[in-house]
């Protein structure tokens, strides 16, 4: 394929090849790798075959890693005075395989933003389960059964790691990011940024898209009005007090036909409700937005 783009005011075309839209070869790239990489080139190729036009005719694509952002985002992106002005598309694909797409993304020249989480690891005791027999011992119950277990906020991350295979492969992608490092900055490289919630909101770490809407929003009343229809016993239970129990919520809303619930739910009361005050984007999102704008407005 030959992609016609403009760069510095002039067109250019960039040629795309099996070759090019993956990363370059290493001469001790093992067997087990180039088998990846062959896959990852039949992902690619399907993946681009059913959005070909949405991503080589975009203005700039967000990835996303769930059923909650690709529901909600693109409301926002129409509130937005700015980015309503250019069509961006919305990719949901697992996040582990967002990093597929980098290379091709960069020969193309089109601004995009990843969108992924935190995904602290807890222990069993703080998701409130029994540690499993033979587990290491845990240095926050001592794998003690007398220790009361419960939904732990996580309000430091010290000594704390990432599930998320995806924000170690861009800090190593990007550079410059110590493992110490790996969750306390967003990357950002040449047309690419990743941003995921990094910062503390209401004293706490939110480890999903779901548990950062709450924690920003644990005040508004549309949010607690959908929170009462998708969770009705729970809300009764934690109503008076939402923000200090937003990962007991994510961990209710559990696999994705409850996300998708608590989504649909949420977005068909931000297009029809007469609430003045609609939840907002947590700021991790609103700073990708505002990113977004900056490199499409140059």
């Amino acid at each position: 394929i030959n992609y016609l783009t403009i760069k510095d005011k002039y067109t250019v075309a960039i040629p795309l090849d099996d070759n090019n839209i993956l990363e370059e070869n290493s001469k001790t790239e093992t067997k087990k790798k180039k088998k990846k990489k062959k896959n990852d080139l039949l992902f690619l190729i399907k993946h681009i075959k059913y959005k070909v036009s949405e991503l080589f005719f975009s203005d700039a694509v967000i990835f996303v890693e769930g059923v909650t952002e690709e529901a909600l985002l693109p409301y926002y992106l129409e509130q937005n005075d700015i980015l309503n002005n250019y069509h961006i598309s919305i990719f949901n694909i697992d996040g582990s395989h967002s990093k597929v797409y980098l290379p091709l993304i960069e020969r193309l020249n089109i601004p995009c933003l990843i969108i992924t989480d935190l995904d602290i690891e807890r222990y069993s005791c703080e998701k409130k389960e029994t540690h499993k027999e033979g587990e290491p011992e845990c240095p926050i119950c001592n794998n003690d059964p007398a220790y009361e277990k419960g939904y732990a906020d996580i309000t430091s991350l010290e000594n704390r790691k990432t599930t998320n295979e995806s924000l170690k492969y861009f800090a190593e992608y990007i550079g410059n990011v110590s493992k110490n490092n790996i969750l306390k900055q967003y990357y950002e490289k040449n047309y690419l940024k990743v941003v995921y919630q990094k910062d503390l909101i209401e004293n706490k770490f939110a480890t999903s898209l779901e548990e950062a809407i709450i924690l920003t929003n644990h005040n508004n009343k549309l949010l607690k009005n959908v929170i009462s229809e998708v969770r009705p016993k729970i809300y009764k239970k934690i109503k008076e007090n939402l923000k200090d129990n937003s990962f007991h919520l994510q961990q209710s809303l559990g696999n994705d036909s409850g996300k998708s619930e608590f989504a649909s739910r949420l977005l068909y009361k931000l297009i029809t409700s007469d609430e003045t005050e609609k939840p907002e984007l947590p700021n991790y999102i609103k700073d990708g937005f505002k990113w977004l704008e900056d490199i499409l407005i140059k």
